[in-house]
Parts: C-alpha cells; sequence; structure tokens
C-alpha cells in the first residue's frame, strides 16, 4: 500500500522545507503520547522522511505484504525473475506455494537486497583499495 495524498501529490513551500529542516535538529528523539521514547527504528525513519522534506527530495513512503510474488520479488531485488526462481531452488529465498504460485516472505527479499548492496559496496571499496595500491607502486 502506497500512501498518496488526496491530490496525487504534496508540494512543500521553500519555508516549510526550511521550517523542518529547523525541527529536525530538535527532534532528536520522537515520543509517543505517554513520552516514552519511539524505538530506534521508527526514529530513523521519521528522521528520513523529515530530512527529504527539508531537502525537497522525492519520497514515497510505503509498506509491503508480508509474501510477495516472484515478479515483484525480482523488481525489488534488480534481477530477473529467473534468478529469483534459482534463489528459491538453491534455497537462498524461502517460498510457500499458493495453488501453482510461489510466495516469499517479503522480510528475506528485503534482507537480501541488503546483503546485495553491502557486497556491492565491499566490492567498489575493493577497487577503490586496489586503485589506491597500485597508485602509490608507481
Amino acid at each position: 500500500m502506497t500512501l498518496i495524498p488526496a491530490s496525487g501529490n504534496l508540494h512543500f513551500t521553500r519555508d516549510t522545507q526550511r521550517r523542518v529542516a529547523h525541527s529536525i535538529d530538535r527532534l532528536s528523539v520522537l515520543h509517543d503520547e505517554t513520552g516514552h521514547p519511539l524505538p530506534d527504528d521508527i526514529n530513523e525513519v521519521l528522521h528520513a522522511v523529515l530530512r527529504a522534506i527539508a531537502e525537497g527530495e522525492p519520497l514515497s513512503v510505503s509498506s509491503l505484504p508480508e509474501e510477495v510474488t516472484p515478479n515483484t520479488a525480482a523488481s525489488m531485488l534488480g534481477l530477473s525473475r529467473t534468478t529469483v526462481m534459482k534463489y528459491v531452488d538453491e534455497g537462498r529465498l524461502h517460498a510457500t506455494k499458493v495453488g501453482s504460485h510461489h510466495r516469499i516472505p517479503a522480510r528475506e527479499v528485503l534482507a537480501l537486497r541488503d546483503e546485495i548492496e553491502r557486497k556491492r559496496l565491499d566490492a567498489v571499496f575493493d577497487v577503490m583499495q586496489l586503485e589506491h595500491t597500485m597508485g602509490n607502486s608507481h
């Protein structure tokens, strides 16, 4: 489910963006109605939304169903459906069958996406380190 205002889009004025930017610093930890701090992950999400508004960045807030189709998983991962099904066959992703259709836990897809991103960043840093090392050897 994607949260979309009735008008379809929200556009914030520069004044609103500036006011949000100034408020972020004062909202280091958000609290519930009883005064207890919200969990760290909730605070991180809310601060990310506020930062995006303050900086005028495009923003989409959505939730996922508990299980997704292989096509949706492929889209989330930037992979082909064939690769996703290979991961299911290998046990890298778990899937249940609903009739003749597969369903994959969205949390597993998100965890795999994070793992792929970490590996990609590690590879980039490895290349940067190699370039640095080679640059110093000449």
